[in-house]
């Protein structure tokens, strides 16, 4: 995969450090309080100094906090710091590295932001490597190409790869080299609980999640109950990650945004950069986190559906939805499909079976019934994938991503899966393993 490089956008600027007495206080409470957990003590370092940087180009205002607690390599303390146009203000810096405990962290991240920088909106977003619901990695890499940790303008590795980790059921995010941790989606699940009911009171704004794979259902159905709204990329993502300065241009020229303005915003500067910069395949998506457990229930109905087909033509059904599942859009991780490619290319074959079933001079009348009753299933599938995305940009390598990606092996099932919130509630499982 072929990725930006920082050469052809934006230069690195210097980092100003301004001292505390040029700290620009809010003397209320603003509009937005924007907090990035900047998890860069692994390979991506360069690109935090990148993506900080590229944040400084802002012209930020009291009204807009835009916040970063940042673990740098090879480095014991955990900065945090306030951006502001041309610089950073350290504040509240602990002596203690992060990383050891991430849950524990976000949840405290969330206390300093709330108590020293409150707003009446609050994004999360998380900075590192992911591996979306679970983490296939075919290899592992021992050695980094020599440059990518010294010169951010060399290509670098896709976020998916993570050199030199042996984590016992390794998937997730925030992936820590020096502490060999990482955050489950089991632990996303309790840190935006604690944030929620413990720190703000209310839900999570927009919880981003500038790294690769984390656009799925079963990402989302983890903090459904504590989020609104759910950024991020279905695809792996470029080293350069979010475009920080587009979507905070656009905020500051319009504070008052609602969530789902701003997440509009984060969208369509990360498709505008990446297009501007030759870029193909890339994905991103903004997702309405109250709509997936509707979407939960249509999978439900389409699985129930599927058996009712099934138990009038056993072999017919499973070609069908085999083969819609073999011409599904995949990406890095080909066990990730793109949910609505896959319900097309059901939708199509069960219409064309049908059709078929039709012409013959004494068609299977039970199995006619249960594909029409699919296809109705199907098609209101399709709607409320359609209403939860709210943004979604794609490069021309994944034109047909609409947002929204579910876990389908053609293989063996991650022992990990079934541990997560929509394999649990659902008879996911059981279908994918039936129809391989």
């Amino acid at each position: 995969m072929t990725f930006a490089r920082i050469a052809r956008t934006l230069p690195l600027l210097m980092l100003t450090l301004f001292p505390a007495a040029h700290a620009m206080k809010p003397t209320k409470t603003a509009a937005w309080t924007i907090v990035t957990y900047v998890q860069a003590d692994n390979d991506l370092a360069p690109f935090a100094t990148y993506n900080i940087n590229d944040m400084q180009l802002a012209p930020l205002t009291d009204n807009i906090n835009m916040l970063v607690q940042w673990d740098q390599p090879n480095n014991k303390k955990t900065w945090r710091y306030r951006i502001v146009k041309g610089g950073r203000i350290e504040n509240a810096s602990l002596s203690a590295e992060m990383g050891t405990n991430p849950v524990k962290e976000l949840v405290d991240m969330m206390k300093w932001a709330k108590t020293k920088y409150d707003a009446q909106k609050f994004a999360v977003i998380l900075w590192n490597h992911g591996s979306g619901v679970l983490d296939r990695r075919s290899k592992r890499i021992n050695q980094l190409n020599s440059t990518a940790t010294t010169h951010p303008s060399q290509p670098t590795l896709p976020w998916l790869e993570i050199p030199g980790l042996s984590l016992k059921d390794s998937r997730g995010i925030l992936y820590d080299y020096t502490q060999n941790t990482y955050a489950t989606n089991q632990d996303l699940t309790t840190a935006f609980s604690r944030i929620r009911n413990e720190v703000l009171k209310k839900n999570v704004d927009i919880v981003g999640m500038d790294a690769c794979l984390m656009a799925m259902i079963e990402v989302g159905l983890q903090i459904d109950d504590y989020a609104d709204l759910l950024v991020g990329s279905q695809q792996v993502e470029p080293g350069e990650g979010w475009a920080y300065s587009g979507f905070l241009n656009a905020l500051c020229a319009q504070p008052n945004a609602s969530p789902a303005q701003l997440a509009t915003y984060i969208v369509g500067a990360y498709g505008a950069f990446y297009k501007k910069n030759g870029e193909t395949d890339f994905t991103q998506s903004a997702i309405n986190l109250h709509k997936l457990e509707t979407l939960k229930q249509n999978i439900g109905l389409m699985i129930g559906a599927v058996a009712a087909c099934r138990k009038a033509d056993a072999q017919a059904t499973k070609s069908m939805v085999v083969a819609a599942r073999k011409a599904s859009l995949s990406f890095e991780i080909s066990d990730y499909i793109d949910l609505n490619t896959f319900y097309t290319g059901l939708k199509n074959r069960a219409q064309t079976l049908r059709n078929n079933q039709a012409k013959l001079l004494r068609p299977n009348a039970a199995l006619i019934k249960a594909l029409d009753a699919l296809i109705k299933i199907i098609d209101s599938g399709m709607s409320i994938i359609d209403d939860a995305v709210l943004a979604n940009v794609t490069g021309s390598a994944k034109a047909t991503a609409q947002g929204i990606s579910i876990y389908y092996p053609l293989g063996s099932v991650h022992n990990s899966y079934p541990r997560t919130q929509f394999a649990k509630t659902t008879h996911w499982v059981a279908f994918i393993k039936e129809y391989r």
